[in-house]
């Protein structure tokens, strides 16, 4: 299936899909993806073409940030609407948009745009050693250009492909510690963090995005502007032992949740409709037998949430309940940690999780009595680190890890019983794209907005992407065909002469083209020659030198 293309059957074969992947790959699919993950890992092999992305900038920071999270620059104040994430956006800042490649019509966010901008915060691990002080970081990215057509001369003629660099500008205000966990309230200018020293704090940082604002636009500089008289701080909470997990509600502005390696989970409600302080519950849920590593709240009920824990297990709690012991619901998630979890916003019975053993899951919570997961894959070769279902795609899903691999999924991908049989049967048909270039990946956020847009941090610096889903250009139809042709004639050949030809299950171009199947494989590598992290496009081995 195509990623932009309605229809009416993608709704409905979320779960059918789901279900095949788990029968389809669960006794030869864990063998078969470990053997091509071992031929990936060689990167001499590897053959660049730009065009694996619409969009990809790298931005290096002074210390890595182990977390991250979008803010909207229309909610630097606390002075907005919440509504429900995954539905449609509001139609007053919607317009209409036609995909260039693929020439299909859809309504978009108003900004969503080249160039882009984008407002983010992070907190840094400094090195322990060099005794610098932490830092949580307020930045803003701008003049984000297409750089697809990179190393295309007709790159010159599209206004979104300019050359120009992208630019920063940042503020930090100084911490004690290191930042575990970082998340905005709502993607607004208040933020809550939990360090390693053992406390949760919420911070008010619209004063830092104003001055960033009113920075020139040539000036990448601290500003000189004092801020030491304005109160960021809004408050804080300490506890016994530190954490991970942090989340903030979507539904009841300001209601924070966090979970600590105190197995305990504690909820911070705000003193009134001002946000201008909290009060944290005096008692905690309790239920979890060790480090409540991740926490988030239902996208459609106010008072559910949901944890996962080093003890292998997820729980669903209310917290209306009398009982703060006792969670409505826990089932066995993994035989490992538990790291993380995402619920989906736009399909609010489906549950994901990530765990140490490097496998993610689906859970439907409507029919956990069933029986395990709907849907159960092991490709990453390291722990599951980040996970998160794009907003207003239900049957989308990104997945980090620290086997420095970022990958994205469709669950709505439809297989093709009359497509020509790919040689490469053992790659699931679900993987969209995969993104390399990172060391040690620690989160990943789609921005809230903007259709596809993926920031993940990791220690050597952000990046911040758009895959392209599109690379077929839809000029006409005996172009496509020719082109798809000619690929088909190229595979062949470097079949012939021994070299792996890799057909990596990405779009199902046979929905436009009866003829055969194009396959696609997007995988990004950093080189030598500059510090950007560099794609693969139709994957390929280069010819060995005899």
């Amino acid at each position: 299936m195509h990623w932009n293309l309605k229809t009416n059957l993608r709704t409905s074969m979320v779960l059918t899909r789901m279900h095949q992947v788990e029968e389809e790959k669960e006794d030869e699919g864990e063998a078969n993806m470990k053997g091509l993950k071992e031929e990936i890992k060689d990167k001499n092999d590897l053959v660049f073409d730009n065009s694996a992305y619409e969009m990809l900038h790298r931005f290096t920071l002074e210390w890595p940030c182990l977390s991250i999270d979008f803010v909207l620059p229309d909610r630097l104040d606390a002075n907005f609407s919440l509504y429900n994430p995954g539905l449609s956006l509001p139609e007053s800042v919607l317009v209409d948009y036609t995909d260039v490649a693929t020439s299909q019509k859809t309504r978009r966010h108003k900004d969503d745009k080249y160039p882009y901008s984008a407002y983010m915060v992070g907190g840094t691990q400094t090195d322990a050693k060099s005794r610098v002080a932490n830092k949580l970081y307020v930045m803003k990215l701008y003049d984000m250009y297409r750089t697809q057509y990179d190393d295309q001369s007709e790159s010159d003629d599209d206004p979104d492909n300019l050359d120009d660099d992208p630019n920063l500008l940042f503020e930090w205000v100084p911490l004690k510690a290191a930042v575990n966990r970082v998340r905005t309230m709502n993607n607004s200018a208040v933020a809550a963090l939990w360090s390693e020293a053992g406390e949760v704090a919420i911070y008010d940082l619209s004063p830092l995005f104003v001055k960033l604002n009113a920075k020139k636009v040539n000036n990448k500089k601290k500003s000189k502007k004092n801020l030491k008289d304005v109160k960021l701080k809004v408050c804080g909470f300490n506890h016994i032992k530190e954490g991970y997990a942090l989340d903030w509600s979507p539904l009841k502005k300001g209601f924070l949740a966090s979970g600590g390696q105190d197995a305990n989970i504690r909820l911070y409600i705000p003193s009134d409709t001002t946000l201008g302080d909290w009060q944290m519950s005096e008692s905690p849920l309790k239920g979890h037998n060790a480090s409540v590593e991740d926490v988030q709240w239902s996208p459609a009920e106010e008072s559910v949430l949901a944890s996962c824990s080093v003890d292998t297990t997820v729980k669903i709690w209310d917290i209306r309940s009398a009982s703060s012991k006792n969670s409505q619901i826990t089932f066995h998630a993994h035989d490992t940690d538990v790291n993380v979890i995402a619920w989906n916003p736009a399909c609010t019975y489906l549950l994901a999780s990530g765990g140490d053993d490097g496998a993610f899951k689906v859970w439907d919570l409507r029919y956990l009595k069933r029986g395990g997961a709907i849907t159960n894959i092991k490709w990453h070769a390291g722990p599951v680190t980040s996970l998160q279902f794009q907003p207003r795609e239900e049957s989308v899903l990104a997945v980090a890890s620290s086997d420095n691999r970022l990958t994205v999924w469709d669950f709505g991908v439809e297989k093709d019983e009359n497509a020509k049989q790919s040689e490469d049967k053992d790659i699931p048909e679900q993987l969209m794209f995969l993104h390399q270039g990172q060391d040690d990946i620690k989160e990943l956020r789609f921005h809230p907005y903007y259709e596809c847009m993926i920031a993940s941090t990791a220690s050597n610096g952000l990046n911040i992407f758009r895959p392209n889903f599109s690379p077929v250009d839809n000029d006409s139809d005996s172009e496509n065909e020719a082109e798809m042709q000619e690929a088909k004639r190229e595979n062949e050949q470097m079949t012939d002469n021994n070299c792996s030809s890799y057909s990596f299950v990405i779009q199902h171009c046979s929905i436009f083209y009866a003829l055969f199947r194009l396959s696609l494989i997007h995988i990004s590598e950093p080189t030598r020659r500059t510090p950007i992290s560099y794609a693969v496009f139709c994957l390929k081995k280069k010819k060995k030198k005899k």
